[in-house]
Order: structure tokens, then C-alpha cells, then sequence
């Protein structure tokens, strides 16, 4: 973080930056915090899933146009395929959503793509039931992706 500081003195100070330093700093690390949170619960959760005889597939993809796609939960269990789209939680603003969702849609190309001789099932999920500020736009998109898709 201080060779990031160092090499980026304008991520942290400036004049039009209403934050201190210090509060954009703590700001980082709990950023960071909040992310490795995120990455251990993927590993707890694919951990929980092989217990309950789950087969593990791989998370990580590429399509045809080069992109890297990581599916958080990729699994086979008796004869669907699922995969899972989880966060942490839902509190970001409308760009953000947004984004989500268009990343989530890819990634169901992608499997609708590998996996079209199976029944598959994609589910978005966010793991803080106390954050659910965008639901119902979450809820209102994958249902269109879902009257698509059958």
C-alpha cells in the first residue's frame, strides 16, 4: 500500500478530494478487507459443496473474444450444472448494478454456451441478507434473463 501511495499521491490527496488521507487510507484497507472476506467464504462455500457430494468444476473461463470470466461456484450435482454469482453485499450505486448484471449475463452465455446438453441453473447471491438495496432491480433482471433463457 506505500508504493501505491508513493507511485499515486492523487488517489489520496488533492484539492478537490473531500476525504483526508487518512480516512481515503483506512477506506483502502478495509476495501481490501471486505474483498478477502469475499474470497474465503467462495472457498468455505465450494468446501461445504464437495461434503455434500457436489462435484467441483473449473471457475475460470475464457470466451471466444479472449475475455477472462471467474464464476465464483461452479458445480454438478445430481445431473444439473450450477453456477453462482456471489457478493458480499448489495449496497453499491446504479452503475455498479448495472455492471453486475452485465457481467452476470455473460457468464450465462458462457455456460448456456459449454454446458447446453445439461439442465443449468445460475443463481445470484449475496451473502448480507441486511443489504438488499437494489433487489428488486436484481430480482426484475434475472427474471428477464430467465424468461430468455427458457
Amino acid at each position: 500500500m506505500l508504493e501505491k501511495i508513493a507511485e499515486y499521491p492523487s488517489r489520496y490527496i488533492g484539492l478537490f478530494r473531500p476525504t483526508k488521507p487518512k480516512a481515503k487510507i483506512l477506506q483502502n484497507l478495509l476495501q481490501s478487507h471486505e474483498i478477502r472476506f469475499g474470497d474465503a467464504f467462495e472457498k468455505a462455500i465450494e468446501e461445504y459443496l464437495e461434503l455434500k457430494g457436489c462435484e467441483i468444476l473449473p471457475k475460470k473461463f475464457t470466451t471466444a473474444n479472449n475475455d477472462t470470466l471467474n464464476i465464483d461456484q461452479c458445480f454438478r450435482y445430481k445431473q444439473k450444472v450450477y453456477f453462482i454469482e456471489q457478493k458480499v453485499r448489495d449496497d453499491h450505486d446504479s452503475t455498479k448494478k448495472r455492471g453486475q448484471i452485465q457481467n452476470f449475463e455473460k457468464k450465462l452465455d458462457l455456460m448456456l454456451t459449454m454446458f447446453a446438453e445439461q439442465e443449468l441453473v445460475g443463481i445470484f447471491y449475496f451473502i448480507d441478507p441486511d443489504l438488499v438495496k437494489n433487489k428488486n432491480f436484481y430480482v426484475a433482471e434475472l427474471d428477464k434473463m430467465n424468461k430468455i433463457t427458457t
